[in-house]
């Protein structure tokens, strides 16, 4: 939340112009806690990773009680998982 809710569209603007000045140093990953406003969980890691963690979220938590402020979707169906 903004504490001042008329200056967001000019703090929005300011950090667009930031990031695409920064956007030649940048490795195109993100840590979590830096990920944009609407941005999912596939910049912060890789496809992989992504697979992975699904597979145990599936694993450990199948009726989905467990959540978090970036969900990580639905789990592949692997009958190796069971």
């Amino acid at each position: 939340m903004v504490p001042v809710p008329e200056a967001a569209a000019a703090l929005t603007a300011a950090l667009d112009r930031l990031l695409a000045l920064a956007g030649p140093w940048g490795s195109g990953t993100a840590p979590l806690t830096f990920l944009d406003r609407d941005e999912g969980i596939a910049r912060a890691y890789p496809p992989e990773t992504i697979a992975r963690l699904r597979a145990v979220k599936a694993a450990v938590d199948p009726e989905g009680l467990v959540r978090g402020n970036r969900p990580l979707g639905p789990a592949p169906q692997d009958p190796g998982l069971a």
